[in-house]
């Protein structure tokens, strides 16, 4: 570049001093020469300056490029730390509400096994008294309050074992599936795994239950013991006609065919759910 320069400023000078001399010829190829150079160096200045604006662009489009990235990737991290945040308060409100659920069937449980104590405790007494009772008016009051807070504890116990079995997941996944009410609906919506809930719920509730119903039939099959555990869940009868998907007569059947195979002769005015919660 710098020698096409020095040229460019010879072949001037020496155009300017062959016009002077009259060398109008030799002036003429200087000035072919000088244009020459001159349009090489334009050319070459021209193509500096796009090399430079090229360059330019570049690393402008490059500093583009690696903000937008930062700012993509500035996004992702926020986005991942909402997602982190957002799953953190899911957890802890489900294991928030786990815990209440437990420690409330815990102290279902607890105050269940103190009534039952109670009652056993006023069962024992009320039999003391009646073998030592000489009919004196006091003994018969007494008598008589403790038949009555034992009628109270017997419902409250009762009470107590039907908000037990209300409050446990496998309930309320029942009474989600019985609300569905689909309609022409044939088949079960129990499958295995929730009827092993249905007979372990049962039997957690009323602890006797497997014994009593095997001693007033011992062939039972297993098909007429799971129904016997869903029916202490309590549900009416469209509920259970729903949830096995038949029709609410086949429900009143599968009850009647239950209360036959135990042998159950029931009293007037009450229902076989009544007569077993009873008894166990």
């Amino acid at each position: 570049m710098k020698e096409s320069i020095n040229r460019y400023a010879v072949y001037s000078d020496l155009y300017e001093i062959a016009k002077l001399e009259g060398k109008f010829e030799q002036a003429l190829n200087y000035l072919e020469q000088y244009t020459e150079i001159n349009d090489s160096l334009s050319i070459a200045s021209n193509e500096s300056k796009i090399l430079e604006i090229e360059n330019r662009y570049k690393h402008q489009k490059l500093k583009t490029e690696n903000a937008e990235l930062r700012l993509r990737q500035t996004g992702y991290l926020l986005a991942c730390a909402v997602c982190l945040i957002v799953v953190l308060i899911v957890l802890w409100i489900y294991f928030g509400y786990r815990k209440r659920t437990e420690k409330k069937l815990l102290l279902q449980q607890a105050d269940l096994r103190d009534t039952r104590n109670r009652l056993l405790e006023l069962s024992i007494e009320m039999e003391r008294k009646n073998a030592l009772l000489k009919h004196s008016e006091e003994e018969e009051k007494a008598l008589e309050r403790m038949r009555e807070e034992m009628e109270t504890l017997t419902a409250r116990y009762r009470t107590l074992r039907e908000n037990m079995l209300e409050s446990s997941p496998v309930y309320k996944k029942l009474h989600q599936l019985a609300k569905q009410k689909k309609p022409q609906n044939t088949r079960t919506l129990i499958g295995e795994e929730l009827w092993e809930q249905i007979k372990q719920q049962a039997q957690k509730v009323y602890p006797g239950l497997r014994r009593y119903v095997i001693n007033r039939c011992p062939d039972l099959n297993e098909s007429e013991w799971a129904y016997c555990c869903l029916y202490l869940f309590g549900f009416d009868t469209n509920d259970e006609a729903s949830l096995l998907g038949i029709n609410p007569t086949s429900v009143r059947t599968k009850t009647l065919r239950l209360r036959m195979r135990l042998n159950i002769d029931l009293p007037a005015q009450m229902s076989l759910y009544e007569y077993i919660t009873m008894q166990i």
